[in-house]
């Protein structure tokens, strides 16, 4: 309850999400991409989905949720490396005891994209 009113009917079970577009932002897509600054723009469905996977899906990934018994046979088929499938389930294990917050404050911002890609690319 926001403000201790009830939601509206509509607003449940609804996550709201905003981004933020600064200035600069619409500056570079015109410059840079041919872009007009105006709304319909930037309600199109193409852009949406594109600012989405950009924020959203960075802070809420999205794929299947397996246990960690099972992301380990998982991994052990895996055409991978030895030391890449060593590396999966460590991140594995960090995730398990904690949450991806945990995984993303312990490897570097590259290391941790690699390996949500890879988890990604495998299902």
């Amino acid at each position: 309850m926001a403000n201790n009113k009830p939601p509206m009917k509509w607003e449940v079970g609804v996550i709201r999400f905003e981004v933020c577009i600064e200035k600069a932002h619409l500056q570079y897509q015109k410059s840079k991409k041919g872009e007009e600054r105006n709304l319909r723009n930037y309600f199109r469905k193409a852009k949406y989905q594109g600012y989405m996977e950009k924020y959203l899906f960075k802070i809420f990934p999205t794929g299947d949720f397996y246990s960690y018994s099972d992301l380990e046979s998982i991994i052990y088929k895996l055409s991978e490396k030895p030391n890449i499938k060593n590396n999966m389930k460590k991140f594995v294990k960090l995730v398990s005891n904690g949450n991806l917050d945990r995984a993303a404050n312990e490897y570097s911002p590259n290391t941790y994209r690699k390996y949500m890609k890879l988890f990604n690319g495998y299902g």
